[in-house]
């Protein structure tokens, strides 16, 4: 029961997916663990989604665009608020203090709207690329798209329990509770992923672990150096910025090395 809790937690934090409400906030601890369930859902969309357009015929551009709304649909957004928070702060180039003070500040600025648009723009760039060569190859490419979604929420939850940090607010609640079996658990997310996709194509899945590992050492420095430690915001800075690091690789792989069809 404490575990089908912590899942229903989990998507009403981190997904706009209707879900029973929960009565105390205690039942909100250990909920960063199932972050990556919503990364599957949306995984799960993207792979029906492009199969349906592909049937209707949907050209490239369009689809690649209703292919980058589907997280935002899914989730509601709330990690792009956190990235446009820490986009803001970084920017200022101002000393830790104030930078913290930016992080908790409502307004939005310039620098978080630039942000925003540029990891927009590539996505819309990797999501064509890949749509295109699911077209020609016919072949579920998408799903190696759909896997990025689960490793960044993984990757979210381990740097969140890890880095130390004032985890305020509803953070500190996620990560209160975990353990090393927690740890665990997300491990195997993205270990899971990462070995489906290497069966399939050694190269994609070589993309994605220097993408991820390179995202996270520079997040850790940037995270310690900046905010003295994680918090939801920058939480929210790290999804946003490992899905678009490595689906940009990864288009670029598959245009490199397209897909093999036997």
């Amino acid at each position: 029961m404490k575990i089908i809790k912590k899942m229903i937690a989990a998507f009403s934090l981190y997904s706009r997916i209707p879900m029973p409400r929960l009565s105390s906030e205690a039942d909100y601890e250990g909920a960063i663990t199932f972050l990556p369930l919503v990364g599957a859902v949306i995984a799960a969309v993207l792979y029906g989604l492009s199969y349906l357009l592909h049937l209707l015929g949907c050209p490239t551009f369009a689809a690649s665009v209703l292919i980058t709304v589907v997280p935002l649909v899914v989730t509601g957004g709330f990690h792009v608020d956190g990235f446009m928070d820490t986009t803001d702060a970084l920017r200022s180039y101002a000393d830790r203090e104030k930078k913290i003070e930016i992080l908790k500040d409502a307004h939005v600025g310039s620098f978080a709207v630039t942000g925003l648009i540029t990891a927009i723009l590539f996505m819309l760039f990797s999501a064509g690329q890949i749509m295109y060569i699911q077209s020609v190859k016919d072949t579920p490419v998408i799903l190696y798209m759909g896997g990025i979604f689960v490793i960044s929420r993984a990757m979210a939850g381990l740097t969140s329990i890890s880095l130390t940090g004032s985890k305020e607010g509803m953070l500190a609640s996620e990560v209160a509770g975990t353990k090393y079996t927690d740890v665990i658990v997300l491990a195997v997310y993205i270990i899971a992923v990462l070995a489906a996709s290497a069966y399939y194509n050694i190269i994609y899945a070589a993309v994605l672990i220097v993408s991820f590992f390179i995202v996270t050492v520079l997040y850790n420095r940037m995270v310690m150096k900046n905010f003295g430690g994680v918090s939801g915001d920058t939480c929210g800075y790290f999804i946003v910025i490992s899905e678009t690091v490595a689906c940009t690789v990864l288009a670029l792989a598959m245009l490199v090395f397209p897909p093999v069809v036997s």
